[in-house]
């Protein structure tokens, strides 16, 4: 048997049968059309250098020709998948320090809702986005959307792994965060 290797690049890729059914779902109306969208939520102690976060989240996008995935239909009913060599993740911050508890936590609610929630145009890679917020100087929650036509459960666990594991390099080899 042959080595796998990658598809070359503007080649379509067949959508695999559970893609096909989970695009159709989303394409039903609107009560279906946040079917498979996923969300991780991530607190975050401590000093953070959100640039070498953004930067780390970055990379797991540029290694994973999946997160880099739009999909199309072609003919009449084909849908196939289409990897692009590079794309560049939707990053967002929000700053919410200066609210007192009870509307921050009200405020972080919503700002999460909105952000898992929020439609995808799976035709246009990535198909996945993430919010900073910043609760405190020392306290941030990182908002991550993923559709699940380019993640399942394992393969968020992996994002989230190797993005921690990519900051905490990141921050090893940086300057010292300023006092």
């Amino acid at each position: 048997m042959p080595p796998l290797s990658p598809a070359p690049p503007d080649e379509d890729i067949p959508a695999t049968p559970a893609q096909q059914t989970l695009w159709f779902l989303t394409h039903l109306g609107e009560r279906f059309r946040a079917a498979g969208h996923n969300g991780m939520v991530l607190r975050l102690l401590g000093e953070l250098r959100a640039d070498a976060l953004r930067e780390a989240l970055q990379a797991v996008v540029a290694n994973h020709a999946a997160l880099r995935a739009g999909f199309h239909v072609r003919g009449s009913s084909r849908l196939v998948m289409r990897v692009e060599d590079t794309v560049r993740l939707p990053w967002t911050e929000r700053d919410l320090a200066a609210m007192d508890t009870a509307p921050l936590v009200a405020a972080l609610h919503d700002l999460i809702r909105d952000e898992v929630s929020r439609a995808y145009d799976h035709a246009a890679p990535p198909l996945m986005r993430a919010c900073l917020v910043r609760e405190s100087a020392t306290s941030h929650v990182l908002v991550i959307g993923v559709h699940h036509l380019v993640a399942d459960g394992i393969s968020r666990d992996i994002i989230v792994e190797e993005t921690l594991a990519r900051y905490a390099a990141a921050m090893r080899s940086a300057a010292p965060l300023p006092a």
